[in-house]
């Protein structure tokens, strides 16, 4: 399973690769308009970094405007770009068309029946939001399972990514459901790592103790 970050904070970007376990980031769009950044500017900079995949979100709905608006960005780095399409028909065309060496991931699926067609239509990534689901009282961890069980039936591979855990207790349960790529922010991302339980083993591990009822040795 993979460790995505998410975010467009350029800080965030540089420091997380030295963490050792981070493969790659997904920058998306509504941050960098909060912050009057400059998409385009965004994803080039992010190049910069040494990840090995680039999440990019598209926005346009048609699908002469999505390979429109996708074709500079393919040019870049077609290797690390992946771009990320909303659920729709036109997404789903632009899946089965676009070029071999651009990676498509299809966002905002909620049914097992949209998830089956992305990943028919050529979509090479699934990328579920865990707080979409628990506003809607939709069951992700059903959908990730039935999504599964299906997809090892076809012959192509398609990844499936989890955004948005609430929680470390809930992204350990959606890891332990087999997904591929978990994404996270800068500061779940720095908290998996830690557990009391790590914690305290660490601490004793470290601290000098002297066995009940012997004597100190000077």
């Amino acid at each position: 399973m993979r460790f995505i970050l998410k975010t467009g904070r350029e800080q965030e970007m540089d420091k997380a690769p030295q963490f050792g376990f981070v493969d790659g980031v997904f920058l998306p769009r509504a941050e960098a308009e909060r912050t009057g950044r400059h998409y385009d500017n965004l994803i080039r900079s992010s190049l910069k970094h040494p990840y090995s995949m680039i999440g990019i979100e598209l926005k346009a709905l048609s699908s002469h405007q999505l390979a429109t608006e996708l074709s500079p960005y393919q040019q870049m780095d077609p290797a690390r770009i992946i771009a990320f399409v909303p659920m729709t028909i036109a997404s789903l065309q632009l899946a089965g068309t676009r070029p071999a060496a651009v990676r498509i991931g299809v966002q905002h699926a909620v049914t097992l029946l949209q998830s089956l067609a992305s990943a028919r239509a050529g979509a090479h990534i699934l990328f579920f939001n865990a707080s979409h689901f628990h506003a809607m009282s939709i069951d992700l961890a059903e959908l990730i399972v039935s999504v599964r069980q299906h997809l090892r039936q076809e012959d192509g591979h398609c990844e499936v990514w989890v955004d948005d855990a609430p929680t470390v207790a809930e992204a350990n349960r959606i890891a332990a459901l087999g997904v591929d790529a978990l994404v996270m922010t800068w500061n779940m991302l720095r908290e998996v790592v830690y557990h009391p339980l790590t914690d305290r083993a660490i601490v004793r591990a470290l601290t000098p103790w002297v066995h009940p009822g012997a004597k100190e040795t000077k």
